[in-house]
């Protein structure tokens, strides 16, 4: 009998990973909509970058061979450019929580400009190593952003922010390494389900962090 469904944990984890984004991007953007902060109009649209990489994501692992060379090429390369948006967006959503309005501008331009040139060399190149050099460069703003803002302002919300880029951080460590659990529970299973917390303590941060604790 021929195989319909490839990866079937890792597609359901995705399936998840899509709800959950969906509905707690949602929920940012309700924030956003009282606050009108840049900061929780960032936070929601790394949320909804994660969703549409989560719905490629289980296209990719679910069906990826039933497609061609080709084809799957091209899914992979839209679930790298949605990793990139999302680096993105979280890093101007830490920029605009520590930085003034002014150079939040400046920082977003060059911002932009390096999204861009991620995006032509994810169309480019084949394979993920060019990509994880842009990823891993935004990874380190982000860092450095969430823990200046959680030093500067050690309230409940700075802190849901930093342990949640903290395990990101960890969770990419560890995805790298490719350890599994299991054969029906690999890397990626483990990583969505630790970016489910991650992405939970992001929400709680991000809707805890009020206006009146950002720079305008």
């Amino acid at each position: 009998m021929k195989k319909n469904l490839f990866e079937p944990t890792t597609f359901v984890s995705n399936i998840i990973l899509f709800l959950m984004t969906l509905v707690l991007g949602q929920k940012i953007s309700d924030v956003y909509r009282q606050s009108f902060h840049p900061f929780h109009l960032h936070l929601s649209w790394s949320f909804y970058a994660v969703a549409v990489g989560s719905i490629i994501g289980a296209l990719f692992h679910g069906f990826g061979p039933h497609f061609s060379k080709l084809t799957r090429e091209w899914i992979w390369k839209g679930a790298l450019i949605c990793m990139g948006f999302t680096t993105f967006f979280l890093m101007m959503a830490g920029v605009s929580a520590v930085m003034s309005y002014d150079y939040y501008r400046i920082i977003m331009w060059v911002a932009v400009i390096g999204l861009v040139l991620y995006g032509w060399q994810t169309v480019k190149f084949a394979g993920f190593g060019h990509s994880v050099k842009f990823i891993a460069i935004g990874m380190i703003f982000i860092f450095t952003a969430f823990a200046t803002l959680y030093w500067r302002q050690a309230h409940p919300g700075s802190g849901y922010l930093f342990a949640g880029v903290l395990l990101t951080v960890a969770s990419g460590g560890l995805w790298a390494t490719g350890w599994s659990i299991h054969k029906q529970f690999n890397h990626n299973d483990l990583f969505h389900v630790i970016q489910m917390v991650c992405l939970w303590l992001l929400y709680q941060g991000g809707v805890m962090t009020v206006t009146a604790q950002l720079p305008r």
